[in-house]
Formats: C-alpha cells, structure tokens, sequence
C-alpha cells in the first residue's frame, strides 16, 4: 500500500481496503472491520463498513486509487515543491497527459 495525502475532502466507499494509524481509526471504529492490525511502523488495514471521510491533509494508504478518489490525492513522497495530484492510473497529472 502507497500512502497519500488527501487534498480537499475525501470520501472513501463502503467496502474499500485502506490502511489507517491508530488514532485515525478510533473515531471510526464502528464503520470500519480490522483485516490486518498494524504495529507503531505499519498502518492498520481495513475495510469500511460505511462511506468514510477524510479531511485535507490526512494520509491514508491504498492498494489502488478508485476513479472516484482520482484528483483527491497527492503523493507525499513526491520531491519537495513538486507535490502533484494524482490522475489516471495513480500517476501525477503531468505524467497522465
């Protein structure tokens, strides 16, 4: 799973695998199942029981980008100052042209 950075508000569909930490999880608790706990390095996985919402500037994890999520993410990872969304096919809008 790739971590990204949500930019604006996210929602996320019922029955999406995401990766989450701890305290993104509490508030959340009832509208998400556990598939795979995480440790202080690793993200929780889970899937959402509910539509889920994140605001800007949460990280989430994803296996894949749904359409739906498409110009909502950007890639932390990306050099500083080059912060891009993400398009088609997970890749930054210059490289989705």
């Amino acid at each position: 799973m790739k971590v990204f950075c949500v930019q604006g508000v996210a929602r996320i569909g019922a029955g999406e695998v995401i990766g989450l930490t701890e305290e993104q999880i509490a508030p959340r608790r009832h509208n998400v199942d556990i598939v795979k706990r995480g440790d202080k390095k690793t993200r929780t996985i889970v899937r959402a029981r509910t539509e889920l919402h994140f605001k800007a500037g949460e990280l989430i994890a994803l296996a894949d980008i749904p359409k739906y999520l498409l110009g909502a993410l950007i890639d932390p990872d990306a050099p500083a100052g080059q912060e891009q969304l993400i398009f088609r096919g997970g890749q930054p809008a210059s490289a989705a042209a």
